[in-house]
């Protein structure tokens, strides 16, 4: 292997430091992009898919105290 030295501001930094190995998580980045992945996307698409889940979690909650009701009637 190769080193490459790296300047980071305070908040990377940070955020380096919670990294239990910062460089293989740098090289697994580093493939990512090489291999074509993108992580964006596939944030993005968990995001839509938790607010889904959220909707639904409303929506069965709310069904639930409208069918409460009716078996109180």
């Amino acid at each position: 292997m190769r080193q490459k030295l790296i300047t980071l501001d305070e908040e990377a930094w940070a955020e380096a430091e919670k990294k239990t190995n910062f460089s293989e998580w740098v090289r697994n980045q580093l493939r990512s992009e090489r291999n074509g992945s993108d992580n964006h996307e596939y944030l993005v698409q968990l995001e839509a898919e938790v607010r889904e889940l959220e909707r639904m979690k409303e929506y069965w909650y709310e069904t639930s105290l409208l069918l409460k009701k009716k078996l109180e009637a």
